[in-house]
């Protein structure tokens, strides 16, 4: 395995066709070939595996730490979105319908389509990302659909803050007073949704988290959670959110509620904007950019000393690790 494969192997990118299919994405957003793109900054086409597979055979980093500091600049300049723009004031890309659904097969096999659904039943909380409506509307559905297939959870959160409503992609805001936030729009579609849900999800109580500021970041949002439902080490945590965020979303979640789970529903693959997949493919390795360099840094001293653990067998010392050296 050559370091490239090393870094996207760290950064939870296990399978050689999901590498290439992230060199594609970089490829048709501009990072190999500059002189080679359009006017708007894209390719024409994707880039067939077997040239994907020559940039990942090829030997040009010197080590894996390298390769993944390039992986997470390369990403964050070519595929996210503009700080400060709103996902929805994107403007998506100009591809053709060949392109589009190679582009998609892609997002595919690194699974920001697919549904994900939590891998146990009972939860101690269960918290709704904020989003625009249309998304917190997907996520107060797939709530319902996980109760109705078994899933339980203890209590509510519902994660606003003080961005204002755009009636541009918000249609609760011509029902809400003038400057109303994310957090009034999100109690509105609440109070709708939660009309038709099974009694015993009703009876679950609902807090309603507001991170102050015009547009707090995720990191910040779970922050105001923390501070707000105090969980214990032993809680079970569960955050819903849609595709193709889940990945993005996990990575950052888990750095402060170590365990958590995130879920969600599928994006349709018509309705898929491909600007906002390509935003949440830069965030999940910039993300996830510190854990996979800690592996990283982990595996290279075993490499480097042929040192593994290996728990003892005496029983005066069980449990206990101790390292062995290779000879």
């Amino acid at each position: 395995m050559n370091n490239l494969a090393k870094a996207f192997t760290a950064l939870g990118f296990e399978k050689k066709d999901q590498h290439s299919s992230i060199i594609g994405l970089l490829h048709i957003a501009g990072c190999f070939d500059p002189e080679g793109v359009q006017k708007d900054g894209k390719h024409k086409k994707f880039m067939p595996g077997s040239a994907a597979n020559f940039i990942l055979d090829d030997e040009y980093f010197h080590s894996a730490a390298e390769a993944l500091k390039w992986l997470k600049e390369a990403s964050w300049k070519h595929l996210a979105r503009e700080q400060g723009k709103e996902l929805w004031e994107v403007l998506e890309p100009d591809f053709s319908k060949e392109t589009r659904e190679d582009i998609i097969q892609a997002f595919y096999t690194l699974h920001f389509i697919d549904v994900v659904k939590p891998s146990e039943r009972d939860f101690e909380r269960l918290i709704i990302l904020g989003a625009a409506e249309f998304r917190v509307e997907a996520r107060l559905d797939y709530a319902e659909k996980l109760w109705n297939e078994g899933v339980r959870f203890e209590q509510i959160y519902l994660l606003g803050s003080g961005r204002k409503v755009d009636p541009s992609v918000e249609k609760t805001a011509e029902k809400l007073k003038p400057g109303a936030t994310q957090t009034d729009m999100m109690r509105k579609v609440f109070r709708e949704k939660s009309k038709n849900w099974p009694q015993g999800m009703k009876n679950i109580e609902v807090i309603f988290v507001d991170t102050k500021g015009k547009r707090p970041s995720l990191e910040e949002t779970i922050k105001s959670w923390i501070k707000e439902a105090k969980p214990k080490k032993k809680d079970k945590v569960l955050a819903l959110s849609n595709q193709p965020f889940i990945n993005y979303q996990k990575n950052t979640i888990e750095t402060l509620v170590p365990g958590v789970f995130v879920a969600g529903p599928q994006v349709d693959k018509m309705e898929l904007r491909i600007s906002d997949a390509m935003d949440s493919l830069a965030r999940t390795i910039s993300r996830g950019y510190e854990k996979a360099k800690q592996k990283l840094q982990e595996e290279s001293v075993k490499e480097k000393f042929g040192v593994t653990r290996k728990k003892s067998n005496n029983r005066n010392t069980a449990g206990n690790e101790k390292y062995v050296t290779r000879s």
